[in-house]
């Protein structure tokens, strides 16, 4: 295991998934300017062929929301490093609740809330995550029809999805053609939902099998509240191909230099 080590710069408090929201919407008016590093970065991402990132949305966060607010300047800072993102919508349409009304609150105007994947509780007080085989079907065709993607990445819920497409990939041959297998993942932030997921993580889990395409794990340190969902994911990549950059900035996108350029060295040497 990697462990890249970053000053916590940034520290944002978050006790509670509904909070983590309102905490993002403080910190994309805080976010710093990163366009001198982006300049720099330009020129050299100008002299080579751009590599593709198929990038997976959070819970009921939409393409849009990251391309134009959310995490616009680390994709922008992505494509000065020569990365070509991607982004994909889940089909499935948010199923409300207390999460739902914060964020169409926090974003009232948008067109669309999807998420890859539900909880639904159980009677003995278990979680079964209702949508993930729907939401893999449908990923599965998607990649088929599209050219070959370089890495897959995620944010929250959609880093959970990343990695078991991953795992699918490596261990179920046909899933999808052995010509479009990708070379790395990121999992930005990922969810408490991954250890309680019953179906496709417990498959990983008692299979003993580890993902071992090079990772990237971009945790949000102890202040975010998904904290043990983070590692309990990481478990499952295999260890000596996978790097783990830590921050304090809550269950978000890091939007400092410090943090972001680890970032992109990391999967740089993806």
């Amino acid at each position: 295991k990697k462990v890249v080590a970053v000053s916590p710069l940034m520290r944002f408090k978050i006790f509670a998934p509904v909070t983590a929201f309102v905490t993002a919407a403080q910190h994309l008016r805080a976010s710093s300017c990163l366009s001198a590093v982006r300049m720099s970065a330009s020129t050299v991402a100008n002299e080579s062929p751009k590599r593709r990132m198929l990038f997976l949305h959070g819970m009921l966060l939409n393409p849009d929301l990251y391309k134009q607010k959310l995490g616009k300047d680390f994709f922008e800072r992505l494509e000065m490093e020569n990365w070509e993102c991607h982004f994909v919508q889940s089909p499935r349409a948010g199923t409300g609740g207390g999460v739902y009304d914060i964020v169409k609150g926090l974003f009232p105007n948008e067109e669309s809330y999807p998420e890859w994947f539900n909880s639904v509780d159980q009677v003995d007080g278990t979680k079964v995550f209702d949508g993930v085989e729907k939401s893999l079907e449908f990923l599965q065709n998607y990649l088929n029809e599209q050219p070959k993607f370089d890495a897959i990445g995620g944010h929250s819920q959609g880093a959970t999805m990343a990695s078991l497409l991953t795992y699918l990939v490596e261990n179920e041959p046909g899933w999808i053609p052995s010509d479009k297998k990708w070379g790395g993942v990121l999992c930005m932030n990922a969810p408490n939902s991954f250890e309680k997921e019953r179906s496709f993580v417990e498959r990983i889990q008692k299979s003993g099998a580890s993902i071992d395409t090079p990772s990237v794990h971009v945790f949000g340190g102890s202040t975010d509240e998904t904290w043990e969902g983070q590692q309990k994911l990481q478990t499952v990549h295999y260890p000596d191909h996978s790097k783990i950059i830590q921050h304090e900035n809550g269950h978000w996108f890091p939007s400092n230099e410090e943090y972001v350029g680890a970032i992109m060295s990391a999967l740089n040497e993806l």
